[in-house]
């Protein structure tokens, strides 16, 4: 005869333990992965419940990590979001997801050149998806690493659609503007 779980029977079920462990791991897989739209804190603690509870091997437990991970970015707590996804990374590194959430999370640090790598693993992974070129592009432009050549290149301006403004009215927005932008250079007036 099996076991009848304690915790069940106060429940007013009669279950044995597998099954009260069952059901309660089946509701903290739907908390975890955030199906019905609960709050992060308590897809943070269902998340927290499974890898607890997991066994050596569980196939799922990298989707666990990569779910806490979110969680973790959610409310802000990056580093523990880098450890979570560095562990969803470990237990499946194909995981495009990982790699740009911990870019992500990175990013949000201003560690930008972790974020370039992660980002640049992504978009190994997921040659397709353009969120990883657009976040990649983002983390580059917050090295600040300019290309000096190009930086010594002269620039000019062109002003555009001038034609919709007469004499006076034209002279003094392109001064105005000027003024503003504080731009040192040709400028060109075109239509």
């Amino acid at each position: 005869m099996k076991r009848l779980c304690p915790t069940a029977l106060l429940a007013g079920a009669l279950l044995t333990c597998a099954q009260a462990a069952s059901a309660a791991s089946f509701q903290d897989t739907r908390l975890c992965n955030g199906i019905s739209g609960n709050p992060v804190e308590t897809r943070l603690a269902a998340c927290t419940a499974l890898i607890e509870a997991a066994s050596p091997g569980d196939s799922n437990l990298a989707t666990v990590y990569a779910n806490r991970a979110a969680a973790n970015y959610d409310l802000s707590r990056f580093d523990a979001a880098i450890a979570d996804f560095t562990q969803s990374i470990a237990l499946k590194g194909t995981e495009t997801a990982s790699y740009a959430g911990r870019g992500r999370a990175y990013f949000r640090k201003n560690q930008f050149e972790q974020a370039v790598a992660d980002f640049t693993q992504a978009i190994t992974l997921n040659p397709e998806d353009a969120d990883g070129y657009y976040l990649r592009a983002t983390a580059i432009a917050g090295l600040k690493k300019y290309d000096e050549a190009l930086y010594k290149k002269p620039r000019w301006l062109v002003l555009n659609k001038l034609d919709m403004l007469q004499g006076e009215e034209r002279a003094k927005a392109v001064k105005d503007f000027l003024k503003r932008s504080r731009f040192k250079g040709p400028v060109f007036e075109i239509s």
